[in-house]
């Protein structure tokens, strides 16, 4: 099994939809996915059509089935309680790994573990880094997207100390073909390593589709990015 984390320090890049849809394209390949919602604001959780749960819940590993193969464990409004738990631990960068994926029912049977994070660097996400194999950096062609990439993969070189199989990939999504920006900004992309040149486009139909519980894989140009993605991470 594979565990894939979502990232990015800045909010509104698109972890969620690219986790979401992720998941789709990877159920399309007969590959079962288990989503783990990080995020208090749940969004991954709400579009999956699940409510979140309390964080006893969250613990005791309540599984919520979407269909043949995707799960999602639920988000938890009360993530500052299980942040202070953890923080309060000796081992507290290995919640993940040994107290809370081995509850998981048949773990081991899901081809990947993708997990969605908070805009943050809280305890969970750095949790989420210690048991990935790979870091999906998601970035806007915008200012503030692209300049806090240094700052998230400073702290992923950090965590790959302690999990030296870590690496990660940068995708740019909401990309408009033809905007000044972007094309001043391409040749910045093109020579930071682990760019993956990989362009999610920019649709309405990420905002129409989610408001239905969709995912958006079944327009061409999406689902062509979302194939390369999976072959990074296969």
């Amino acid at each position: 099994m594979k565990v894939i984390t979502i990232a990015n320090r800045k909010g509104g890049t698109g972890k969620t939809t690219t986790a979401y849809n992720l998941a789709f394209s990877l159920a399309l390949k007969e590959k079962k996915v288990c989503l783990l919602d990080l995020d208090t604001q749940s969004n991954l959780s709400l579009i999956s059509k699940v409510n979140p749960i309390s964080i006893d819940s969250f613990k005791n590993c309540e599984i919520k089935h979407i269909n043949k193969y995707i799960d999602i464990l639920p988000s938890s409004k009360e993530f500052n309680i299980l942040e202070n738990e953890i923080n309060n631990m000796i081992d507290r960068n290995l919640y993940l790994k040994n107290d809370l994926l081995p509850k998981i029912k048949n773990f081991n049977d899901y081809d990947y573990l993708l997990i969605d994070t908070s805009p943050s660097f809280n305890i969970l996400n750095i949790n989420a880094f210690c048991i990935s194999d790979i870091v999906l950096i998601i970035i806007n062609s915008d200012f503030f997207s692209v300049s806090g990439l240094n700052e998230i993969i400073n702290v992923i070189k950090q965590v790959q100390e302690i999990n030296h199989k870590l690496d990660y990939k940068i995708v740019l999504n909401n990309f408009v073909k033809n905007r000044k920006y972007f094309e001043s900004l391409n040749p910045i992309l093109d020579n930071i390593k682990n760019y993956t040149d990989i362009r999610i486009p920019s649709r309405q139909a990420f905002i129409d589709n989610s408001s239905l519980y969709k995912a958006t894989i079944d327009i061409d140009d999406v689902a062509t990015q979302f194939d390369k993605i999976c072959e990074v991470i296969l």
